[in-house]
């Protein structure tokens, strides 16, 4: 019973740590997307230096 009682709260924090990683990897990746976009504007649309 102490080990199920123990348990619990280990599996409900290794959860929540596995929410804030993946958290982390998704701000990340819309990070680059949106780098990646100003690029591609940057490099596609007509600017007035052409």
């Amino acid at each position: 019973m102490i080990a199920i009682g123990l348990s619990i709260p280990a599996v409900a924090l290794f959860a929540f740590g596995q929410v804030v990683g993946d958290v982390r990897i998704m701000r990340n990746n819309a990070r680059l997307q949106s780098e990646h976009l100003k690029a591609m504007r940057a490099y596609y649309e007509p600017s007035n230096s052409r």
